[in-house]
């Protein structure tokens, strides 16, 4: 039993395809922001700092200025 090439070229163009549309469902894809709105942040919320990382970065602050 031969195929004919009209239909190898469909098979070949049916499994392209299949694999073009299997690419947009990977997973660090998903749940992404599609559309924005103009001077608002759409992402998740950042995460609060404990006081120790704060005091942390004050300190660093500090050591960094040029105050005389």
């Amino acid at each position: 039993m031969e195929i004919s090439r009209p239909a190898v070229f469909r098979g070949l163009a049916f499994a392209a395809l299949a694999m073009l549309l299997l690419a947009g469902c990977r997973e660090h894809e998903q749940n992404r922001v599609l559309l924005y709105k103009k001077g608002t942040y759409l992402g998740a919320e950042d995460q609060s700092l404990s006081e120790e990382t704060l005091s942390e970065i004050r300190n660093r602050g500090r050591r960094q200025s040029f105050d005389l």
